[in-house]
Formats: C-alpha cells, sequence, structure tokens
C-alpha cells in the first residue's frame, strides 16, 4: 500500500514537518493522511517514563515517530522519498557539497579510517540544521564512490525531529 499522494508530493519544511504531516499531529491525524501503517519501526522507553513509538509507512520510505501513552504525537518525521525536497531543491541524492552551499549547516563527517578498522563501528555522516525551539532538521549522508581517503556524500535520508 503505498502513501497518500497528497502527502508524499510536498516540500520538506525544516523545523516543522514533511508534506502534509507536522511535528506534533496526532497518531489519528496521520492516520487520516498517510492511511494504516505498515509496520512498527521502533519502540522505546523514554526518561520521565516517556513511550515513543515509531511507524513506518510505504516500505519505511516514511517513518513517523510519536510520542505518548494516551494522545500520540509527532515528534520525528523521516523520509527517504525521492521526490520530497526543501522549496530550494535540496532532498535525497543531493551532495553534501550541495547543501553546505545552500544551508546554513553543520556537518559530521564519519570516521572512514575507524570504520573501516571495526566494522562493528556504526559511523554516520549528517548534517543538521536548527531550528526554533530546538528542533532540527537532520540530513543524513550516505555513501559512494570511496575510496581511503575520500567519499563522495549525498543525502540518503531527511529528518525532522523535536528534542525528546
Amino acid at each position: 500500500m503505498a502513501s497518500g499522494a497528497s502527502a508524499t508530493e510536498s516540500t520538506i519544511y525544516p523545523g516543522v514537518g514533511i508534506g502534509k504531516v507536522k511535528l506534533g499531529m496526532t497518531l489519528g491525524q496521520v492516520r487520516r493522511l498517510l492511511g494504516p501503517s505498515q509496520a512498527v519501526t521502533a519502540r522505546l522507553r523514554l526518561a520521565g517514563g516517556k513511550q515513543y513509538v515509531e511507524y513506518g509507512w510505504n516500505f519505511s520510505e516514511w517513518r513517523i515517530g510519536f510520542i505518548g501513552r494516551d494522545t500520540k504525537r509527532v515528534a520525528l518525521v523521516a523520509t527517504a522519498f525521492t521526490r520530497q525536497r526543501l522549496s530550494n531543491d535540496v532532498g535525497l541524492g543531493t551532495t553534501i557539497e550541495t547543501v553546505r552551499s545552500k544551508l546554513p549547516v553543520a556537518c559530521r563527517i564519519a570516521d572512514q579510517d575507524h570504520a573501516y578498522r571495526d566494522p562493528a563501528t556504526i559511523s554516520y555522516t549528517y548534517c543538521t540544521l536548527a531550528a526554533t525551539h530546538g528542533r532540527k532538521t537532520v540530513f543524513i549522508m550516505h555513501s559512494k564512490n570511496c575510496t581511503q581517503r575520500h567519499c563522495d556524500w549525498f543525502v540518503g535520508e531527511v529528518i525532522i525531529r523535536e528534542p525528546f
């Protein structure tokens, strides 16, 4: 079951949401937009007794995380859907150089050498764009054409989240 077209054909809004899915929406509101989820991708108990549950839609091209017991509200929305982009055309497939030139981001480049020596080490490359009230837009970078000294980095997923 694919996501509803109205939800997947919209813009990524830094610090706000992706398409029509916005931080703070209820689980019911999201289900009305996207239909029923196909998977539970994470379930966590957070500090202070908060509960976090993350659902996946469209084979997890959409991941949406909710916090709450009775009324679950969106705390994280992520997309790996290639058509969704910021108004300046940054989105999946955009190179790290282009992200840096179009947005005021701070980037962390994975330590390739450390990851090479220890395959069990998970090392991420990402860029973050801070927004109001602590909300962040995170561009998870994937790599290709890697040598011992260099990788070509490009956006593989966009995550918008509030602190939790």
